[in-house]
């Protein structure tokens, strides 16, 4: 991965936003993350440099990011990438623009776009096929693909916009096609097998069917009123029974390209070879042309069914049998379709008795797939596929449980998102305000900010949870000294009953724990007061995901993941912020009591449906502005943890003031002089340092009787001493 595979997943601002824990892009200078600067002596420019005037550091942001990290970024550029992926939950290994070789892939998995975009639909309208034609025939429009290489390791193949790129599925099997075009040279990647042929299960009897060199050259004559079938390929070595079966339904043609020019796949040659060996009827279109798609290209519509046509019938011998087959050659869009689908394969046929007995869907947030009885009003259940094979045998119905496992997770079963079906089905907002309504419940210190605050976040909520790529910044935390207020209980009461699996208890440390975020609607942070700083660090982390790359239990390969979650809290200790770098995570509040009869009294359905609407209502500002973002750091200094070194300044130093005596002390003298009274070894100037900061001390600079720059602080000792 090198810096452009980078780059074109996050921009260098946002990398600065991230590991400077900003908000929004500092247009002036800010202080330094690399020194403790008088004034603010750190600037950063449109074009993604840096540069601190205060220390001479500048250079790009990978540059930025090895000095914040103490890395050399020429020497150790690999830990500087792997800092900013891991961190920002990066995709790694993208193969980018490169493409793959079909050699070097295996457990291909396909994304799709949810419907046809016109770059696709123009794709194919110079061919006659229509939307219903693709959907039909399981083509469906390529977003993008991942794969394992030879290495085993994850690759991402995204599309360009202005691209049209497809995917043709077959059996649970995949072939990935990208034409020619401007922007991107033709590509082809197929798992389909020689077993498998293209339009079998749409043939309907009695009528002639053309086997084509490709799936495009099918499609052509597919929606000009025709049968048509391919193999993998041309040089795919059909077997009798694929012959016969085929045979059952019609007439066989075939036509293959016209490449005379090609000594090693000629297309003549092959459909020579296949005509002889299972007497079939040779089909020739003219020679100015290479196959049947070109020439539905450079003719009419009309004429190019007329020419097929005209030229099925002067083909088939005229025995008795024949002429009735003669009578039945017209497009297929003119025969009645039979009620009863042909069940031609296994997976038809598995279908067909999944289809009647249960409903299927695979829960998006769950990463699971679920089943129910057809038509019943069970609760839904996660699928095992070990007890659905044993049902299946007994059934008659032999499919391997590797087929029947491909088969569930290929687009077979509907996706379903219990996040967005909760919303979107909740009743229409009547304009009350049910979110006030619900934090009058609760009287806090600051009854006001804390009802503005509950509102944005529960908002901010709804988008974290529907919205990929976003996610909800804050934390929101009650604070009551007592055990038993009712705290923890009303952080429960805002999850739904009907999304009661989604919402989860604490979190620690590890893979499990960062998949949570991608499985759930809210993270519960029962007890902040008993974790650790590493802990309450760690947290913090992981309110700035957007999305994980993990592997999911009994998956052979990493997934993408977007995040989810919300996280509400509470704790009784009223000093649990350890992170001297700041608080902007955290929304605070201490709270007096809990009023019991909000659970009789609201309806959390409708205080989600208003938070719904807000979301959708681009009036509605749910960020924390840049003066909410400094007024909730000054609420959360009465939160933060009085470090021992914060403890000694408050005791024995003071601001300078009217009628003190004022001295100019450097942080070597203040630590010997904090030692000296205090009798603590264990300090050291950077601690010393960031107490003074924290307690509002200014850094200045001032030059001695020797003219030597020293740094140091304006103070006044507590403590009588003459002199350093």
């Amino acid at each position: 991965m090198n810096k452009s595979n980078i780059l074109e997943q996050v921009s260098p601002a946002d990398i600065y936003l991230h590991f400077l824990s900003l908000d929004t892009f500092p247009s002036k200078n800010i202080s330094s993350p690399f020194s403790e600067d008088q004034n603010p002596s750190f600037k950063l420019y449109d074009n993604g440099d840096f540069k601190c005037f205060s220390t001479g550091k500048q250079g790009d942001v990978f540059q930025f990011v090895a000095e914040l990290k103490g890395l050399d970024n020429k020497t150790q550029f690999n830990e500087v990438k792997q800092v900013i992926t891991s961190e920002l939950g990066l995709i790694q290994n993208i193969s980018y623009p490169t493409l793959p070789t079909t050699k070097k892939t295996d457990n291909i998995s396909v994304k799709h776009h949810n419907e046809w975009l016109p770059i696709h639909l123009s794709y194919w309208e110079k061919y006659g096929v229509k939307a219903k034609h693709l959907d039909e025939y399981g083509v469906k429009p390529l977003k993008y693909f991942e794969f394992l290489d030879s290495k085993s390791e994850l690759k991402k193949f995204p599309i360009f916009d202005g691209v049209a790129a497809f995917s043709y599925q077959l059996n649970g099997r995949f072939e990935i096609y990208i034409p020619q075009q401007e922007k991107v040279k033709k590509f082809y990647l197929s798992k389909h097998t020689n077993a498998d042929i293209f339009g079998l299960a749409q043939l309907q009897k009695g009528t002639p069917i053309i086997i084509c060199a490709g799936k495009k050259d099918c499609l052509t004559l597919i929606a000009s009123g025709f049968q048509a079938v391919c193999f993998k390929s041309e040089a795919t070595n059909p077997s009798v029974e694929q012959i016969d079966q085929l045979r059952c339904h019609g007439p066989l043609f075939i036509c293959y390209d016209n490449d005379f020019q090609n000594t090693v796949n000629n297309g003549q040659l092959r459909q020579a070879e296949l005509v002889k060996k299972f007497d079939l009827i040779p089909l020739t279109i003219p020679d100015v042309v290479n196959d049947i798609a070109d020439f539905y290209e450079t003719t009419s519509p009309d004429r190019f069914s007329e020419y097929i046509q005209d030229y099925i019938k002067r083909s088939i011998k005229e025995t008795p049998a024949q002429k009735e087959q003669i009578l039945q050659i017209r497009p297929i869009k003119e025969v009645k379709s039979s009620n009863e689908q042909q069940l031609t394969t296994i997976f038809h046929i598995t279908e067909n008795y999944l289809s009647k007995h249960y409903d299927i869907r695979r829960n998006t947030v769950k990463l699971d797939i679920e089943i129910r009885p057809k038509g019943s009003n069970n609760l839904w259940r996660s699928l095992n596929e070990n007890t659905l094979f044993v049902e299946l045998q007994k059934k008659g119905i032999n499919i391997s449980i590797e087929r029947l496992v491909s088969l569930l997770k290929s687009d077979y079963t509907p996706e379903y998102n219990p996040f967005s079906d909760y919303f979107n089905n909740l009743p229409i907002w009547d304009g009350k305000d049910y979110i006030h309504e619900l934090s009058s419940y609760v009287k806090a210190d600051n009854q006001k900010e804390f009802n503005h605050h509950f509102k944005k976040w529960l908002v901010r909520a709804v988008k974290c949870a529907l919205i990929p790529e976003y996610f909800n910044k804050q934390a929101f935390v009650l604070v009551h000294s007592s055990q038993n207020s009712g705290k923890s209980t009303f952080c429960r009461f805002l999850c739904p009953p009907i999304l009661a699996q989604y919402i989860a208890e604490d979190i620690s440390n590890d893979k499990d724990a960062r998949i949570l975020l991608c499985k759930n609607f809210l993270i519960n942070l029962d007890e902040l007061a008993v974790l650790s700083r590493q802990e309450i660090n760690s947290l913090k982390s992981y309110f700035s995901k957007t999305q994980i790359n993990e592997r999911m239990p009994y998956d052979r390969k990493n997934s993408i993941i977007h995040r989810t979650c919300s996280f509400i809290g509470s704790t009784n200790m009223d000093e649990f912020l350890n992170d001297e770098t700041g608080s902007v995570r955290w929304l605070l509040f201490n709270i007096q009591s809990i009023n019991w009869q909000y659970k009789q009294k609201v309806d959390i359905n409708k205080v989600w449906a208003q938070a719904f609407a807000l979301s959708n209502d681009n009036s509605f500002e749910a960020e924390l502005s840049r003066e909410e973002i400094a007024e909730n750091e000054r609420r959360n200094k009465d939160f933060q943890v009085i470090t021992n070194e914060r403890a000694l300044v408050q005791s024995y130093l003071a601001k300078p003031s009217e009628g003190k005596r004022v001295v100019f002390a450097s942080p070597t003298d203040i630590l010997i002089y904090l030692k000296r009274w205090s009798g603590l070894d264990k300090l050291s100037n950077v601690t010393i340092g960031k107490a003074l900061k924290q307690e509002g001390y200014e850094r200045i600079k001032k030059y001695n009787d020797e003219k030597v720059q020293q740094w140091g602080y304006m103070v006044v000792l507590l403590k009588e001493q003459n002199n350093f």
